[in-house]
């Protein structure tokens, strides 16, 4: 439960912080014209959450969250209201903040989505060598032999072989 909880948490601070980039932006038009206020504003979100749990995982996730949401606001929400045209928009002859292409901020967020990826791959190999000889050494096991490795028994005439040809112990 306790993850969840801290997912939820990253995903609040995500959304905190594309919310607060919106505001800022309405607020000073200028801000929509590059990707670095966006990207400043996700990384922020990233760094509150990593002081906050203390996890890199949740931050990396919060990141990208956020980057993804300002990415859609860019797209979806800010050409809808009047004074923001998109970056694509043929040339007007009114007054209006023509805001940067978006694609930084996806991009930033597939990277962060693999750093992510290499993370949770990387902590799962340790934990799983770290446990590896507790494990082994709780369960004593017999040695069974692999499929190719080869089984020596000694049979009666060997043994008495070895002591001269007696047989008798």
């Amino acid at each position: 439960m306790a993850i969840r909880a801290s997912a939820r948490a990253a995903g609040l601070a995500a959304l905190v912080a594309a919310a607060l980039w919106t505001a800022l932006v309405l607020a000073a038009p200028v801000l929509a014209t590059n990707v670095v206020a966006g990207l400043i504003s996700s990384v922020a979100a990233g760094v509150v959450v990593a002081v906050w749990h203390r996890r890199v995982s949740l931050a990396l996730l919060a990141s990208a969250l956020s980057a993804l949401l300002i990415a859609l606001v860019i797209s979806w929400v800010l050409p809808s209201i009047p004074g923001f045209v998109g970056h694509d928009h043929p040339p007007i002859y009114t007054p209006a903040t023509r805001m940067t292409d978006p694609i930084g901020l996806p991009a930033f967020a597939v990277l962060l989505i693999v750093i992510l990826g290499a993370h949770a791959l990387r902590t799962r190999a340790r934990t799983r060598r770290f446990r590896a000889p507790a494990h082994r050494a709780a369960v004593p096991s017999p040695r069974i032999p692999g499929p190719n490795e080869m089984v020596v028994q000694r049979t009666a005439d060997h043994d008495r072989g070895a002591r001269g040809g007696t047989g008798d112990p």
